[in-house]
């Protein structure tokens, strides 16, 4: 992507207090557009190099850094907004992941951004944000869809060329259940449109402000109103396909473990046509010993009500379990344990490893039409039980 002739500062979540000069360097009292989870424009008190961070408000010396939703470090002095957040105040929380990773730590194993360079997170963070601006300008879209009452029942809807003929996609993110929104993966629908599927993109409200049960629940609604209201909607019929991204993968087995006859018996038995999970979490045991749990705070109740392993299927469909070859190896067991718990239900998933990938870039391939990855959703989708 062509970067822009002055500075910008990109924010990739609502809750930072950091953002990204992104473009190239900003100098002491240049004032530059903000970009991503926000808008408005920051002016710059020091000179910022690109890809440095920049405050966005104060922070005084010993409270946390957030970028991406999530503590990244803890300020070592004070600072205003403008000024320059780096090595020299600031003392990062995430300098010895791969370490710990290398060493076998299964805690770190739940630490994604360990496999990839900060450098390269980064830059893949910024270009799915600039790309998901862009899908939300170029393609036809309806946005900002109520599927409930609550203020965060909301999804949005990309639609293909061939609408009233394409099957309809719902993508649910990841962010471990405590970060991310629905404008974050806007990009992923440029690959499925052009790949001819419909796209919903489901938002729902986070951990710690709600447990997991509603989390859970509000997908649940979120697929049934779809189904529900298919011909207003333009769609061809009420079938769904499910694609989920690590919790968002967690999600879509939760919804193909639910007792939709139960639930929503004015549904077909089969609206949930298939599913894919791409590089999910199926065993929450381990997520609640890893320091990610100092944020979700899963119960013992929890871990044992909302693991899928702990669960069975009750959607027949088919199910397709993605993980990158370039993964820790506890988020590619999450994925052959559910095969193997699964493998004599109704839903009998099948592994795939996507050679050379890593827990971003699994999913950054649905950006792109002609990736492995949107090929093998697409034959879910379009060959398998999908076609018009």
């Amino acid at each position: 992507m062509s970067s822009p002739a002055s500075p910008s500062v990109w924010i990739l979540d609502r809750s930072d207090n950091v953002g990204s000069v992104v473009g190239v360097d900003a100098a002491s009292g240049a004032r530059c557009a903000m970009r991503g989870a926000a808008t408005g424009q920051l002016e710059v008190r020091q000179d910022i190099p690109h890809g440095h961070k920049v405050a966005l408000r104060a922070i005084a010396a010993g409270d946390p850094v957030i970028k991406y939703g999530a503590r990244v470090g803890r300020m070592t002095a004070d600072v205003a907004p403008g000024e320059h957040v780096h090595v020299h105040n600031m003392e990062s929380l995430r300098g010895r992941g791969d370490i710990a990773v290398a060493q076998g730590d299964p805690r770190a194993q739940y630490e994604p951004r360990s496999t990839v360079t900060a450098s390269y997170l980064e830059r893949f963070r910024v270009e799915c944000a600039e790309a998901s601006v862009a899908a939300r300008k170029s393609l036809p879209c309806t946005l900002d869809v109520a599927f409930g009452e609550a203020a965060g029942d909301r999804l949005d809807l990309f639609w293909s060329e061939r609408r009233e003929q394409a099957p309809l996609c719902v993508f649910l993110h990841g962010g471990f259940w405590r970060s991310n929104r629905k404008e974050d993966f806007s990009y992923v629908a440029t690959g499925l449109t052009q790949a001819g599927m419909n796209v919903a993109i489901v938002d729902y409200d986070l951990i710690p402000s709600v447990r997991m049960s509603r989390l859970v629940d509000q997908c649940r609604d979120a697929v049934a109103w779809l189904a529900r209201n298919a011909g207003r909607l333009g769609l061809r019929d009420g079938s769904v396909f499910l694609c989920g991204h690590s919790a968002g993968a967690h999600v879509a087995a939760m919804l193909l473990s639910t007792d939709w006859a139960a639930r929503a018996s004015d549904l077909p038995r089969d609206f949930i046509r298939g599913a894919i999970g791409l590089s999910g979490l199926y065993d929450l045991a381990p997520v609640q010993q890893a320091p990610i749990n100092q944020t979700l705070a899963l119960t013992d109740q929890e871990v044992r009500d909302f693991s899928p392993v702990n669960l069975s299927p009750r959607v027949q469909c088919a199910f397709e379990l993605l993980v990158g070859s370039a993964e820790t190896t506890e988020f590619q067991r999450q994925s052959d344990l559910l095969a193997d718990r699964w493998k004599s239900g109704i839903t009998a998933p099948r592994v795939r490893r996507i050679a050379n990938a890593n827990h971003y870039s699994i999913r950054g391939q649905l950006g792109d039409a002609r990736s492995e990855v949107t090929k093998l959703v697409r034959e879910l989708c379009v060959g398998g039980g999908g076609q018009a």
